[in-house]
């Protein structure tokens, strides 16, 4: 069904696109991007960069391209000057001696002679203590995978490892949370994640990369979130043996990011502005002037889950 409306709404474009060609009249004047992102026991860090042309061909040495290496970066933590962090060429970033702890008002002023000045700030949020994590291991034939050999197909078994991850949101106040994984195999169907989505957004298939969510519907309760991930024993790696899944409590600044970049690139919006037919969404910034993002994040669960046994014994 998705396929079927992509070519439907893709004829206007296509009808129109041997039409006379032109170039914008964009503001190509490059400002400053502060990026920095905070976790409590971590010293602060951050990067500061240029804006570019979004036409412009991306590519991963065009990033350190555009590195400012002799910014003024200072920083204060609850109003209180701290540091002035300097340019760590081992890493790319700057860096401070100021570790961050749970409820700290971080503030990073940045300004570059070229390129003007960026400020951001955000609230390291508090942890969630008494958080844990449980699964269960089911297995089952991997319809989605095919071997043919010796004149035959077969399916092969998968391990199928369900988390279930239980916290209680703190009461009387606002809390966002961003759920990751590393792995392609992990997913996440949990009723919670689909309260931004409307119901044409259901029909999608979410990303791992925008897995969050807010505490509208749990404020103050306790919650068991449902995940899951997957390995098939016929192309394992023991590289990928090991399976990590982290709850993250975030800033509000940095879950209206990823919102923003999720309403931008993913659901029907994502399909329709991607074929020109939807009204551009900006990318959520909390940098002014100049842009980027300034955010935190504290772990809520970590789970380091070893399921390489699972596969040996097969």
């Amino acid at each position: 069904m998705k396929k079927y409306l992509s070519f439907i709404i893709s004829l206007p474009v296509l009808a129109v696109s041997c039409g006379e060609s032109f170039t914008p009249d964009f503001d190509t004047e490059p400002i400053a991007v502060l990026n920095s992102m905070i976790m409590p026991g971590k010293v602060v860090t951050a990067s500061v960069s240029h804006s570019f042309i979004g036409t412009m061909a991306y590519l991963p040495q065009d990033a350190d391209r555009r590195l400012v290496m002799d910014a003024k970066i200072e920083l204060y933590v609850n109003g209180t000057y701290q540091d002035e962090m300097r340019f760590d060429t081992l890493y790319n970033k700057y860096v401070s001696y100021v570790e961050a702890n749970p409820e700290d008002k971080i503030a990073i002023y940045a300004h570059t002679d070229k390129y003007g000045d960026a400020e951001g700030e955000t609230v390291v949020p508090d942890s969630i203590p008494g958080a844990s994590w449980t699964y269960t291991v089911t297995t089952e034939t991997d319809y989605d995978t095919i071997i043919v050999g010796s004149g035959e197909a077969l399916h092969p078994k998968a391990h199928v490892f369900n988390y279930a991850i239980t916290f209680k949101d703190p009461a009387d106040e606002e809390n966002y949370y961003f759920l990751m994984s590393e792995s392609s195999d992990f997913e996440c169907n949990d009723p919670i994640m689909g309260e931004n989505d409307s119901p044409l957004d259901a029909v999608y298939s979410q990303d791992a990369r925008y897995l969050i969510f807010s505490d509208k519907s749990i404020s103050g309760k306790e919650y068991t979130l449902n995940c899951s991930f997957k390995i098939t024993n016929f192309y394992w790696d023991p590289a990928y043996g090991i399976n990590q899944v982290c709850l993250y409590s975030i800033s509000k600044d940095y879950y209206l990011y990823l919102l923003s970049l999720y309403k931008k690139y993913e659901g029907l919006n994502g399909e329709l502005e991607n074929l020109g037919l939807a009204e551009p969404k900006f990318i959520y910034s909390n940098v002014n002037p100049g842009v980027g993002i300034v955010a935190a994040q504290t772990p809520v669960v970590d789970i380091v889950h070893d399921v390489r046994e699972y596969l040996e014994n097969d």
